[in-house]
């Protein structure tokens, strides 16, 4: 590293506005590099400072001139990464390749996954906000298993809190009809189970999207992630997925005749639609489950 010999320096001719800086500091009377001081922000341009009785250098980081040209290009972690990797651990669970009750080993799963650590403790996260998962102080996240009770408890709600939302909401627009109907074939269409739980998702929020009790809507989306992981067995089934695409489009036909009451109800078998094939899933799964334990 070059010193300038004056304390009044002048560095912005040194600094390519391409180049990213970081600071060091250097002692005055040792010339010797110190530690790096970590900060929030480098500006790309640094003044004559003196910090501390330090003089402060700035120092090009030469393993990111080739990244100069290429800022746009794509990175490691993608935007949806942390969506994918969510998934792909709620899948792991609902197929037991995670067992419940099992403590998560981050190292080897991110390994696993082909994912560096933030985003599998941020999906992780928020499974453990679906109750998919739950973490231990000190210990680590933990598979929480599939129940009985807690199926019961948390799809039994849907269909008391969907259809007093629509009523509240009223009768829909023409443009938020159409936007429903097209939602409805994008369902149709849809190529996996991720894909179409997370439409029909859509569908439904905005469904009741003109509900003033905002509250009440909060409830349904919180339900709607606490049941995501018994509805992938749901979902999963093509036939399923056509049955739920044909109740959605009766209660459009009655929102277009203004049966706003015919709607709600059409809206509350909808919800109840699924909990029998999701019980025999679910108790199927129990069962093997015991037989494989008592083994």
């Amino acid at each position: 590293m070059e010193k300038h010999p004056s304390s009044e320096w002048n560095l912005a001719p040194l600094i390519q506005e391409e180049l990213p800086t970081f600071p060091v500091f250097v002692t005055a009377k040792e010339e010797s590099v110190g530690p790096i001081r970590a900060l929030p922000e480098v500006p790309r341009a640094i003044g004559p400072r003196l910090l501390a009785g330090h003089k402060l250098y700035t120092v090009f980081h030469m393993s990111s001139v080739s990244d100069i040209g290429s800022r746009s290009s794509t990175k490691l972690r993608r935007p949806n990464l942390s969506e994918e990797v969510t998934n792909r651990i709620r899948e792991m669970i609902v197929s037991a390749e995670l067992p419940a009750g099992v403590r998560i080993n981050e190292v080897h799963l991110a390994a696993q996954l082909g994912v560096s650590r933030t985003p599998l403790r941020e999906a992780l996260s928020r499974l453990t906000s679906e109750g998919a998962t739950e973490v231990i102080p000190r210990r680590g996240f933990f598979v929480r298993p599939l129940t009985m009770e807690e199926f019961y408890d948390v799809y039994d709600m849907r269909p008391l809190l969907d259809p007093v939302a629509l009523r509240r909401a009223g009768i829909p627009g023409a443009d938020q009809l159409a936007k429903l109907k097209s939602i409805n074939e994008k369902l149709r269409r849809a190529r996996n189970v991720e894909q179409a739980i997370r439409i029909d998702d859509e569908w439904h929020l905005l469904l009741v999207s003109g509900c003033p009790n905002r509250e009440l809507v909060r409830l349904i989306h919180e339900y709607m992630q606490r049941t995501k992981r018994y509805e992938m067995a749901l979902m999963g089934q093509p036939v399923h997925v056509k049955t739920a695409c044909r109740t959605h489009q009766s209660i459009l036909s009655a929102l277009r005749r203004k049966d706003l009451e015919r709607a709600c109800s059409l809206l509350k078998r909808n919800m109840q639609e699924g909990k029998g094939p999701i019980e025999a899933w679910l108790k199927k799964r129990l069962s093997e489950s015991t037989t494989r334990t008592k083994r």
